[in-house]
C-alpha cells in the first residue's frame, strides 16, 4: 500500500450542505431591493467599529509629535548618550 492512500472501508466524515446561493436580476431602473451583496451603510451597523474615534497620521502632524517629545525630554534634563 502506498504512503497517503485510504481503504475504501474507511468513512470520511459528511460535510455540512452549503446555502442555495440566492442571485437577484440585474435592473436597469433604480429599485429599493436591496442586494445582499452591497455594503452595509456604517452608520447603520450595531457592531463597534475596531478603530474607535481613530484618524488618519499625517507626516506633519507625526513631525509635530516627535518634536513635543523631543522637548519634553529636554526640559526633563534628558539627554541622548554621547551628550
Amino acid at each position: 500500500m502506498s504512503r497517503g492512500s485510504t481503504s475504501p472501508n474507511q468513512s470520511t466524515p459528511p460535510t455540512p450542505a452549503r446555502r442555495k446561493l440566492e442571485l437577484i436580476p440585474k435592473s436597469t431602473s433604480t429599485s429599493t431591493v436591496v442586494s445582499p451583496l452591497s455594503s452595509p451603510n456604517p452608520a447603520n451597523t450595531s457592531r463597534p467599529n475596531p478603530f474607535g474615534a481613530a484618524k488618519f497620521v499625517t507626516e506633519s502632524l507625526f513631525h509635530e509629535f516627535l518634536t513635543l517629545i523631543i522637548l519634553s525630554f529636554q526640559a526633563r534634563g534628558c539627554h541622548r548618550k554621547g551628550d
